[in-house]
């Protein structure tokens, strides 16, 4: 089993950007865990604890202050992830690009932990898309994995209109339109984006207990880097 675990600034940016692989992650009875960075205790928050406990996802949120970066830092001693997903660095919203800096940070201390008590840690870390694909600099989203979210994408629209049920016109066409745009990428109907991230990649030592195909099953539609015109099939690790 496999241990895939995002790092979000609010309760319901998991099942935004990352949803269908969520979702086909637990189809392959993955472990998966969601760690906000905001602590709402409004009806948003109850919702995605209630999705979360009924597929079996961990989630746990904490209030902001400075002792973010500690708790997220012993969750990830504690529970050793194979994938860490945080959110573009270059993200217009502010608090989606504090999440990632605290998700850095965190991750440099795990990795310096683990060296101290003699164990070398091992994952990838990717970074999810955003709002329209755009950057605060106005640069496009450089999503190269791209992950087949076909078979998913209907109950992920699902859960975001459980969740979301007062912003859903405002999240339910974005969501729509960025899944189709990187599905016709890879030639299926919806897919979800995402880049590895070369600087937070490298503490992890840039290699990880699995390959990111993995996430998905062994179907080599699955992932595809973008532009490459190759799936990743192997089952060996980068």
């Amino acid at each position: 089993m496999t241990h895939t675990f995002l790092v979000m600034a609010h309760p319901d940016d998991a099942f935004v950007w990352c949803g269908g692989l969520i979702l086909e992650s637990l189809k392959l009875n993955e472990k998966v865990s969601i760690v906000s960075l905001s602590k709402a205790n409004n009806e948003i928050e109850k919702r995605v604890n209630k999705i979360s406990a009924d597929n079996n996802i961990e989630y746990v949120s904490f209030r902001k202050g400075n002792s973010q970066e500690n708790k997220v830092c012993g969750r990830l001693i504690r529970e050793a992830p194979d994938l860490i997903i945080t959110h573009w660095t270059n993200d217009t919203h502010d608090n989606h690009r504090m999440s990632s800096h605290i998700a850095e940070l965190a991750m440099k201390e795990y990795k310096l932990t683990s060296y101290e008590n003699g164990r070398k840690p091992s994952f990838r870390v990717f970074q999810c898309d955003t709002y329209y694909s755009m950057g605060q600099d106005g640069s496009p989203f450089p999503g190269r994995i791209v992950v087949d979210i076909s078979d998913s994408f209907r109950k992920k629209l699902e859960i975001l209109r459980t969740i979301r049920d007062k912003y859903l016109s405002l999240i339910e066409p974005m969501v729509k339109a960025q899944d189709a745009f990187y599905g016709g990428k890879i030639g299926q109907k919806f897919a979800e984006a995402f880049m590895e991230s070369s600087s937070l990649a490298s503490i992890g030592g840039g290699l990880g207990k699995m390959t990111a195909r993995n996430i998905v099953g062994f179907s080599p539609k699955g992932l595809t880097e973008r532009g490459s015109g190759s799936c990743q099939t192997s089952d060996n690790n980068e």
